[in-house]
């Protein structure tokens, strides 16, 4: 899946699923509802995004979805 871009000021919802065409007919859904997402293929990798992001940014992460 393509990463959305950086910061356009909407929210992004993460997908996070083990299945290519379950996370790409969400992301088609949510396209089409002008709607932001990023999928991760894991629990894993959602988690090394997070990570990878830094203090700053995950100061601004809600606290509830």
């Amino acid at each position: 899946m393509n990463t959305p871009p950086p910061s356009l000021g909407l929210p992004i919802v993460y997908l996070v699923d083990d299945e290519d065409v379950v996370r790409d007919a969400l992301a088609w859904l949510l396209r089409s509802r002008r709607l932001l997402s990023e999928g991760f293929a894991s629990a894993e990798a959602f988690e090394a995004m997070l990570d990878a992001k830094s203090p700053a940014a995950l100061a601004e992460w809600p606290v509830a979805p």
